[in-house]
């Protein structure tokens, strides 16, 4: 992949579990430019710009933009894109049973 190609990971990241962050690293690793879309999207547990700090920090990744679920793909152009939209279900039980306790 050359120096001026792009990469494009899309989702809601939330939250972003070690896991994910693992896979974004493995994405990265391919080469090139790597860009993260933070969905912004109502019900998530932080913030778009939240979220959108928490991925900067990531070292793979070289550019963060928060978008509108029916908006991002116009903005990565020709990039090629691996889309997670989805949240863990499984991590909000796990918080929600705490907060229960």
């Amino acid at each position: 992949m050359g120096v001026g190609e792009w990469r494009a990971v899309a989702g809601l990241f939330d939250p972003l579990t070690a896991a994910l962050a693992q896979r974004l690293t493995e994405i990265g690793n391919g080469g090139g430019n790597l860009a993260a879309i933070v969905l912004d999207e109502p019900g998530t547990l932080l913030t778009a710009e939240a979220r959108a700090a928490l991925i900067a920090g990531l070292h793979p990744i070289r550019l963060v933009s928060i978008a509108r679920q029916e908006e991002w793909r116009e903005a990565v152009g020709k990039a090629k894109v691996f889309e997670d939209p989805t949240r863990s279900d499984e991590f909000v039980r796990f918080v929600l049973d705490r907060q229960n306790r």
